[in-house]
């Protein structure tokens, strides 16, 4: 055989090779990849725009919302999936599918209310706004949700106050509720009977035998007495991903991502003590159990090592932050040496040093020298906040105001290397210069209580206006606040995070059980449901590269993120 025809048969048989190699390939995508579909319609035969349309298999669950049409498609993995369709104001309807059947799964919803799918604040827009009113909301949706309350309406008072000190069954630390008295600053004591009275009776008024609405023999509200958000355009661009932690009945709080996009959460709650890492590429779990018991991790950040650093705010402990190597999983303890403190979120500044939020005071962590540095900050001290903040909430009439809690809630570093904090009792947001060690105080409008704060590429900080329901803005070049009111009554932000590529701002809405996505160019928010029932989402993170958003169902025992379309992005 000549030379040339030799190189021409191999170059033949690379290129048949490399076409068997393209089709199986293809044959096994093909083999992974199947489609639930169908459409979704109300009694009259009328498409449903924006029903969620969800499978669930094992621990994962994968949701969409149908179309305009009413026509919905999953992309799944063979298999037998439980199929569940709901939208806001219809019945929701469950069903088994095979994906081996290719016949159409179509449904068709009754028109009702369900309390099943009503949002907390769907419930809170039923009640009369009153100190009554105001101090069900204040204990109730801080630790979950309204729903729950509607779910077990027609309990009498003596029923509620024999519940309400046990309802948290350890999980959770701050129930003072059947520990007498709390002594506050200065000569104000809070009598915790008072409290329970107080609430229990409340609770019975409104939730109780006789109460409208949530009592066992009430009529059920109407469509038309709720102001819901309807589905938003992006949201039928999307797919939600779902996935039952390993865990149960801990409380899986804050989440952030890595530079590979896998997720790593905080399980707050005494029975987890863990911190999980999740590998989106191969759905697998892992989890980091802390060396100290009932350590409770709150709000981490990954350094840029790749070290995995998360403050561990028990109060049986002694102050402590705790790093996480990903590779060897090996766990190191960093003891603060000063004056009682309690951390609770991190930031990480230019140096990729760990800056740590917590009780009236800040703390640097240098991540080379491994040494703490803490610096006081000027809060404002009296009781002049409290009838206009978040103590306006908290207090009972005519009895003992509870104590201004100057604790330092979140924070983040911005480019040049100052430290944002909240003040949430107070509603301030207070810039730390590290160089200079000067703070400088400022008082956003109308803010009630400030929760998570953001840093954007423009270096405009973003904070979460939890009890006033709203976001906003403040420009460090002009130095002015802008508000922005989403369009849910009574929603409530918690946490934030700032895609750099888009410039827009994620938060979780606790009491509208929403993630939302809100664009400064145009103003627009875009609420999109979780699939879960009031899952209490709390701090979301972003990966950079993806876009996907990740967030925490603390009440629910799940984590989950959004990805967009491509062309919805």
């Amino acid at each position: 055989m000549r030379q040339g025809n030799k190189h021409e048969m191999t170059r033949i048989r690379n290129n048949v090779g490399v076409f068997l190699a393209l089709l199986c390939v293809s044959h096994i995508a093909a083999a992974q990849a199947a489609t639930i579909h169908g459409t979704v319609t109300d009694s009259a035969g009328k498409p449903i725009r924006g029903a969620m349309i969800s499978a669930t298999k094992g621990y994962e669950l994968v949701a969409r919302f149908s179309q305009p049409d009413g026509k919905y498609a999953l992309k799944l993995a063979p298999g037998t999936y439980d199929v569940a369709v709901k939208a806001y104001g219809y019945t929701a309807q469950k069903v088994k599918k095979s994906t081996a059947n290719a016949s159409p799964s179509n449904f068709k919803l009754v028109a009702k209310l369900d309390l099943n799918g009503m949002s907390s604040s769907d419930v809170q827009q039923l009640l009369p706004q009153n100190q009554e009113t105001r101090l069900i909301e204040s204990e109730c949706i801080r630790c979950h949700a309204l729903t729950h309350i509607a779910h077990g309406g027609g309990m009498t008072k003596d029923v509620w106050a024999q519940f309400l000190p046990t309802m948290t069954h350890g999980r959770y630390w701050d129930n003072p509720y059947g520990a007498g008295e709390f002594k506050g600053s200065g000569s104000d004591v809070v009598d915790y009977k008072d409290r329970l009275q107080a609430l229990s009776a409340a609770l019975e008024k409104y939730f109780g035998p006789a109460s409208p609405y949530f009592s066992p023999e009430a009529e059920r509200p109407t469509v038309d007495q709720i102001k819901h958000p309807p589905v938003p355009d992006v949201a039928l661009k999307l797919t939600i991903h779902e996935f039952d932690i390993p865990t149960k009945d801990v409380g899986a709080h804050s989440i952030m991502v890595d530079d590979a996009g896998n997720a790593w959460y905080s399980e707050i709650q005494a029975h987890g003590n863990k911190v999980g890492k999740f590998d989106w590429k191969t759905k697998k779990f892992t989890e980091y159990e802390l060396p100290i018991p009932e350590s409770r991790p709150h709000t981490g950040v990954i350094g840029k090592d790749g070290l995995v650093w998360m403050p561990l705010t028990a109060r049986k402990i002694k102050a402590k932050l705790a790093s996480i190597d990903p590779h060897t999983g090996k766990i190191e303890l960093y003891d603060f040496p000063g004056n009682p403190w309690r951390p609770h979120t991190t930031a990480l500044d230019p140096d990729g040093n760990v800056w740590l939020s917590g009780t009236n005071d800040l703390v640097k962590f240098d991540v080379r020298t491994h040494q703490f540095s803490q610096y006081k900050l000027p809060v404002p001290q009296g009781r002049e906040y409290s009838d206009q903040t978040w103590q306006g909430w908290h207090n009972l009439p005519g009895k003992g105001h509870l104590p201004i809690d100057q604790t330092v809630y979140d924070l983040k570093s911005d480019s040049k290397g100052n430290i944002w904090v909240s003040i949430q009792s107070i509603g301030l947001l207070i810039r730390f210069d590290p160089k200079t060690q000067q703070s400088k105080v400022f008082t956003p409008p109308d803010t009630v209580s400030i929760k998570g704060v953001q840093i954007d590429r423009d270096d405009n900080i973003w904070f979460a206006e939890f009890w006033g329901s709203f976001i906003g803005k403040f420009d460090q070049k002009t130095e002015q606040f802008s508000i922005y009111r989403p369009p849910t009554p009574y929603a409530m932000p918690y946490g934030l995070t700032a895609d750099w590529k888009t410039g827009r701002i994620w938060y979780a809405d606790v009491n509208g059980n929403f993630i939302t996505r809100f664009d400064p160019a145009t103003g627009k928010f875009d609420e999109i449901p979780i699939p879960s029932p009031q899952a209490s989402a709390r701090f979301p993170g972003i990966d950079p590269k993806s876009g996907r958003v990740w967030f925490t169902e603390a009440l629910n025992d799940k984590i989950g993120y959004i990805e967009l379309d491509p062309d919805a992005q």
